[in-house]
Parts: C-alpha cells; sequence; structure tokens
C-alpha cells in the first residue's frame, strides 16, 4: 500500500518512508521565479536525503528539536544548538549528540 499526503508542512518528512511520500508545492527560485508543468510534486524518503545529507526522514523531529523551530516555538538546547546555525543538519545532528553526551544525556 503507497501514501500520499498532501502538506506544506516540513514536520511531517519524519513519515516519509518507501511507501510514504508527500505532495508538496514545487519550489521557486531566483533563475525560475514561475514554476512550468504540474504545481505539485511527490517528495520521497530518498528525495529528503539527497536533500539532507547525512539524515534519515526519522532524525527529523531529533534535529528540529535540538536545533529549535521558530515556527513550533521550540527553543532548541542552549548546550549546542545556537552555534550550529547555518551548518549542514547531518553536522548540527552529529554535534548536537556529541554535546549531549558530553553533558551525560545519552541518545
Amino acid at each position: 500500500m503507497h501514501t500520499l499526503l498532501h502538506t506544506p508542512l516540513q514536520d511531517f518528512f519524519q513519515i516519509l518512508r518507501p511507501n510514504i511520500r508527500l505532495l508538496r508545492a514545487r519550489r521557486r527560485t531566483a533563475t525560475q521565479p514561475t514554476v512550468e508543468g504540474p504545481r505539485y510534486q511527490a517528495y520521497s524518503d530518498l528525495d529528503f536525503m539527497k536533500q539532507y545529507p547525512g539524515l534519515v526522514p526519522s532524525q527529523w523531529v531529533d534535529y528540529l528539536a535540538l536545533k529549535g523551530d521558530v515556527v513550533d516555538n521550540v527553543p532548541g538546547v542552549r548546550v549546542c544548538g545556537w552555534w550550529l546555525r547555518g551548518a549542514s543538519l547531518s553536522y548540527v545532528y552529529a554535534c548536537c549528540v556529541m554535546c549531549l553526551c558530553e553533558h551525560g544525556v545519552h541518545h
């Protein structure tokens, strides 16, 4: 059974699996300000891993909790979150897990 979920929210990245995809609006870019063709595209777990190397979809909620998410009013972990802004997701995840382990919290 395959499932296609229509949502603009990135929070749902965590449920991506080979049989679960998200239907997302195609992005506009500076070089392509208008979208031609279908307005929406299926977004899979493989698309996620290409966009965010080093992470799997089930780690998305961990990343947001550690780094913080302004939209959902999640402050993040002060011990490691603030200095990682702008870093790649895989780097953020690895560093935050290291920081938490060093401070006695095991993942």
